[in-house]
């Protein structure tokens, strides 16, 4: 879902469905390479500077953006 919604550009919907997986389950999330992918894909459609909870997700799953 959450790669949907970033494709669909709607990055703060992604951001909630991410973080929402992370609540449920922060170790398995951490090892999804489609996790990471779609952290990267909203870290290329932000235009300004990144969130806290962007750039927090985005360490955690290991995107450099």
């Amino acid at each position: 879902m959450a790669r949907a919604h970033t494709r669909t550009g709607d990055l703060s919907a992604a951001m909630d469905e991410l973080t929402r997986a992370r609540e449920a389950a922060p170790q398995w999330l951490r090892h999804q390479n489609g996790a990471a992918e779609t952290m990267q894909e909203i870290l290329g459609k932000r235009k300004r500077t990144l969130p806290t909870e962007m750039r927090e997700m985005a360490d955690y799953l290991g995107v450099i953006g």
